[in-house]
């Protein structure tokens, strides 16, 4: 996996850089990054993660398509479910992809069926959902 920075449509490698958009707790920072993906594809992730813990554990994080914007993946940690950390990392991946120029993320029609939930939570304009089951 290359962690890097996109440049005229490839991945250069850098550190990640922090995002400050943690106005509602200062433990709370979020890093964003671009990466390739085992099939190939240039994927941008964001995580959250509490810095003032004392394993600085992350709480969620974000994949999707840097070409398309479909999300990939979002995974919240189990003892931060239902506190909005989804909503938030949707949030700050859009205000990301704003300041960067980068292609916002934007809900997959390939969805979970609890990935459909939230996507239909969110009040986002969302594509015909293509049934997905990961784990048969």
């Amino acid at each position: 996996m290359n962690v890097g920075e996109y440049e005229g449509g490839f991945v250069k490698p850098v550190s990640l850089p922090t995002l400050n958009f943690h106005q509602f707790n200062p433990h709370i920072q979020f890093t964003a990054a671009g990466y390739v993906n085992a099939q190939g594809e240039p994927l941008h992730r964001i995580r959250m993660v509490d810095v003032g813990s004392d394993f600085q554990s992350e709480m969620g994080k974000m994949n999707w398509n840097a070409k398309t914007g479909e999300i990939q993946s979002i995974e919240t940690h189990p003892e931060a479910q239902r506190l909005g950390v989804a909503n938030t990392l949707l949030a700050e991946a859009k205000e990301a992809a704003k300041k960067h120029g980068i292609m916002p993320p934007m809900h997959s029609s390939n969805r979970t069926d609890e990935g459909n939930k939230w996507a239909k939570a969110t009040k986002d304009k969302l594509p015909k959902r293509k049934r997905v089951n990961y784990f048969n």
